[in-house]
């Protein structure tokens, strides 16, 4: 039986090739697409591979791109309760809330404190905007939030710097040092050793974990713990031994710290907020209404005062002057508190000289600091052992360009150690005293296991400016040491001054420096030394310079010098040949040279000296890191307690050169850093404690990149391993006209090897990338799309032809009242186009259209792809006869201005929209 098919047809998309599938509704059903998922007010958001189809956005649970979503979702501020909402729903299906009557792209949805999430998705811009209520995002200042403890990807990384040294003579040295992690599920292990010819020292052996806002570290070390801002309570003291520290942290927490650090403010109205430093503009930013911060991170570093102007409508509505301290010793917020506390045992003292007996070695040791206001923090310390306290109180204070910290502790037993700070500009000055009776030390006790055996004081005040067109520096410093008696012999007092000063100024194509310095003390006669130096660089990588010295006694030597040097990759090569004359009117000559370098596994570096008074030495440093994880043992020369692999496959061999790609690398969703990804192996460095992803750029190479992103927080010890296939691509150039002889002007694909389309230009010509070999097809709002391959020019020529994709019917035979009542006709208001049909090209096509002409029925002949399709264009009323003639030719009815998504099925008209069968 003949019939007809209404086919109400085509939006969207793109190409096709030189056939359709034979069962297109395969592509109506529910297939992975990437989407964008945005939170609403927001301009960035989540790539996510889901299955969608063009209602519905689902993800299945437990998948990477599940736990990616609730990842982000986290990060942005949306609590947990929402985020498990949210998540349930992506597991069911999102749809469009149903109060979206408007285009979904100009869609916005309503929101009160106790709504639930809800969302528009938009299948045709592969976006899905998510609407969350004000009660579900959590404040910064509020609430903070931890990434999880854990490490998923764990290993082992030993920085290793081997040194050796000869003079010839027998007096050789060796140094090894060595600084290992090893990444653990939970926290790390670090040892720092060094093997000095026979000698083994460790110097830290610890176990380090963090939970949330909290730190753990417990073992063995040489050097004072490092927490947080309670930090410069330890200066100038020492607690080498065995102790378990526990204390706050924000290395955990999620995003920036400094993000943790905000201005709040209030607009009225949607607008622009502008931040000025000293007048300079440094941030500005459009802003909606209600309540608004601007955090740190988005703010210079430094201590300064910040004007905020807030316009709307080109009006100032609000003007606000605050102090900011923006570095990372302030990283509390206002009001904000840091603890630390712990138990230890001190190491025994190197006491052969003195012979005083040990005193009690076990201690314990509680610190606090408070971040009072903006510029102000206070702080405060105590620590006791069974025979002695020791009572701290310090503080931090930065205004501006003016700095200041001070300590000040406290013996129960009358000793004391206090230190202080200013800086102002280019002024600064510091003093330090620890004070005890030296002549009545009976034992060792906490006073010197902290601040050792001698009593001292030093004071220091300096500056530097520019000076004419030079810069110069003068500094003074005062030391004096007390040592305790030994033997009955009083207690011995030295003390020294010093005046420095120096002054560069560029002087005869070169720069001339002048140094000098001056010593007086209470045991020794009056010193001074100066210096003249004058250098210039003469091209071809070399350079004269000529310094004489000059001390108490007079003239002292001029040492002239002829230097060489040259940079070749990642190699610097230098060299010297010298002349010294001596005030005894001896002469000695000198050869120096060294080489400093890298390749892809460690750090070298060499020098040598020789004079003609017989003087040799030499040496030889080697440095890089190892990194051990279940991937097996790479080398580096970077130097890092975490890293990630990155690696690269190839499906298929490229017939030319390697692809030509680069590693973006983003930080705390902060752009980082580029960089070459020239080799299959990268071992690239990472910072801990960061959230890091690392994006592959192909940057228009002809290669398609499968798993192109990696991200994830790092942990101290983690080793990642992130591999990516490369597959090369084909490229095509189409140029498309519709049925009527118009360019196409928007173009999909269809399939899973298509990877790219770019328009080139607005009239019908694009850009295809595809893999080499794969299957896909072309489509378009005009239909299914159909390429001449035996075109020899550089370019395929084709046509977008509607009707020939075979979705739904409506029969010729159907009466016409039935057809005018028929939804799909939409009341009788859409003109009509007529398809007859695909043919081969001769005879077939021949036949056909001598019946059309025997019955003066205008067409139009598409010949394209081998392949004949015959139209008639226009409505018109039809003879009986006519109407015959396309009843037998089995003639398809279409709507001229339906479009059908033909990813969906869907049918649209500018009346109703509607699903076919």
């Amino acid at each position: 039986m003949n019939r007809s098919l209404l086919w109400l047809f085509a939006v969207s998309s793109t190409v096709m090739a030189d056939s359709y599938p034979d069962d297109f509704s395969n592509y109506f059903i529910e297939s992975p697409q990437r989407i964008d998922v945005v939170i609403a007010g927001e301009r960035s958001g989540l790539d996510v591979l889901a299955l969608v189809d063009y209602d519905s956005f689902r993800l299945v649970e437990g998948t990477n791109e599940y736990l990616s979503l609730a990842a982000f979702l986290s990060r942005s501020h949306i609590n947990r309760s929402t985020v498990d909402v949210i998540m349930s729903d992506a597991v069911v299906g999102i749809g469009t809330d149903p109060d979206c009557s408007v285009r979904f792209s100009r869609c916005l949805l309503t929101m009160s404190g106790d709504d639930q999430p809800r969302y528009v998705f938009n299948f045709d811009e592969s976006v899905l905007k998510i609407f969350v209520p004000a009660s579900s995002v959590s404040g910064g200042n509020d609430h903070i939030e931890y990434e999880a403890p854990w490490s998923h990807s764990s290993g082992l990384i030993n920085w290793s710097n081997l040194y050796g040294y000869t003079e010839f003579e027998g007096r050789e040295r060796i140094n090894w040092s060595n600084q290992t992690t090893l990444g653990l599920p939970l926290g790390y292990l670090y040892m720092d050793t060094t093997l000095k010819n026979d000698d083994f020292t460790t110097y830290a052996a610890l176990y380090d974990a963090e939970w949330e806002g909290v730190r753990l570290q417990a073992g063995q070390n040489r050097y004072n713990p490092s927490f947080n801002t309670t930090d410069y309570l330890n200066t100038g003291m020492t607690l080498s031994g065995y102790n378990v520290f526990v204390g706050s942290s924000r290395n955990l927490v999620r995003g920036s710290v400094k993000a943790l650090q905000r201005i709040h403010f209030y607009a009225p109205q949607q607008g622009r907020v502008e931040v000025y430093r000293e007048g300079r503009l440094v941030l500005t930013k459009v802003v909606a209404e209600g309540q608004q911060y601007l955090s740190y991170d988005e703010l210079p570093v430094g201590a300064y005062q910040a004007t905020l102007l807030l316009k709307v409508s080109g009006e100032v509505v609000l003007t606000e002057t605050r102090q900011v301290v923006n570095d990372q010793l302030f990283s509390l917020r206002p009001s904000e508190t840091d603890w630390v506390g712990g138990i230890g045992h001190f190491n025994t003292l190197d006491d052969d000289y003195y012979g005083l007996p040990e005193g009690a070695r076990n201690y314990a040791r509680v610190m606090t600091n408070a971040r009072i206001t903006e510029a102000w923090m206070l702080g405060g310390a105590a620590t006791g052992t069974s025979d002695n306290l020791y009572g701290q109180v310090g503080s931090q204070l930065q205004l501006g360009d003016l700095s200041a910290s001070f300590s000040l502790g406290f013996f129960s037993e009358g000793e004391s150690y206090q230190t202080a700070s200013l800086s102002v500009s280019r002024v600064y000055s510091y003093w330090r005293s620890f004070n005890y009776d030296t002549a009545q030390p009976e034992r060792l006790s906490l006073p010197h296991y902290l601040y050792g055996l001698q009593a001292y004081k030093e004071v220091g005040v300096g500056g530097y400016s520019g000076i004419g067109s030079g810069q110069g520096y003068l500094r003074y410093s005062y030391y004096d040491i007390t040592s305790p008696l030994r033997d009955g012999l009083a207690d011995r007092m030295t003390n020294r001054h010093t005046v420095s000063t120096g002054y560069d100024v560029p002087f005869f194509g070169g720069s001339l420096n002048l140094y000098a310095d001056y010593y007086f003390n209470n045991v020794q006669d009056d010193d001074y030394r100066v210096m003249l130096s004058w250098s210039r660089d003469i091209g071809r990588g070399l350079s004269i310079q000529t310094s004489t010295y000059v001390n108490q006694n007079g003239f002292d030597s001029n040492v002239n010098y002829l230097r060489a040097q040259q940079d070749i990759d990642e190699w610097h090569l230098s060299g010297a040949a010298g002349a010294r004359f001596n005030r005894d009117n001896t002469t000695e000559a000198s050869l120096s040279a060294s080489v400093m370098g890298r390749d892809s596994r460690a750090n070298y570096s060499a020098y040598g000296f020789v004079n003609n008074g017989g003087t040799r030495d030499a040496s030889l440093n080697i440095s890089g890191t190892q990194v051990i994880s279940s991937h097996g043992l790479a080398l580096t020369p970077e130097r890092g307690r975490a890293f990630v692999r990155v690696k690269r496959h190839y499906n298929e061999v490229f017939d030319t050169e390697k692809p030509h790609l680069q590693l973006v690398v983003s930080r705390d969703e902060h752009y980082g850093y580029r960089r070459e990804f020239e080799d299959d192996d990268i071992l690239l460095k990472v910072n801990e404690f960061e959230y890091l992803r690392v994006d592959v750029d192909e940057l228009g190479s002809f290669v398609d990149v499968d798993n192109r992103y990696f991200q994830s927080f790092i942990h101290p010890g983690d080793v990642y391993d992130f591999q990516t296939t490369l597959s090369p691509l084909a490229y095509m150039i189409v140029v498309l006209d519709d049925v009527y002889d118009h360019p196409i002007t928007s173009l999909q694909c269809l399939g899973d090897d298509c990877v790219a389309i770019e328009a080139l230009t607005e009239d019908g010509v694009f850009g295809v990338k595809y893999r080499q070999g794969g299957q896909f097809q072309l489509i378009s709002s005009k239909g299914l799309c159909l390429l001449d391959t035996n075109d020899e020019h550089r370019y395929l020529k084709g046509y977008c032809l509607p009707g020939i994709e075979e979705v739904g019917e409506f029969h010729w035979n159907v009466a016409p009242e039935r057809i005018e009542k028929s939804p799909a006709l939409l009341d009788g208001h859409s003109a009509l186009m007529f398809f007859l049909g695909r043919f081969g090209v001769g005879q077939e096509t021949e036949a056909i259209t001598l019946q059309l002409r025997s019955e003066s029925i205008p067409y139009k002949v598409i010949n394209v792809a081998n392949e004949v399709f015959i139209y008639i264009l226009d409505q018109q009323e039809f003879t009986q006869a006519q109407r015959s003639l396309l009843e037998k030719l089995d003639t398809y009815v279409l709507l001229k201005d339906a479009k059908i998504d033909l990813l969906t099925n869907r049918i649209k008209t500018s009346h109703s929209e509607q699903e076919v069968y």
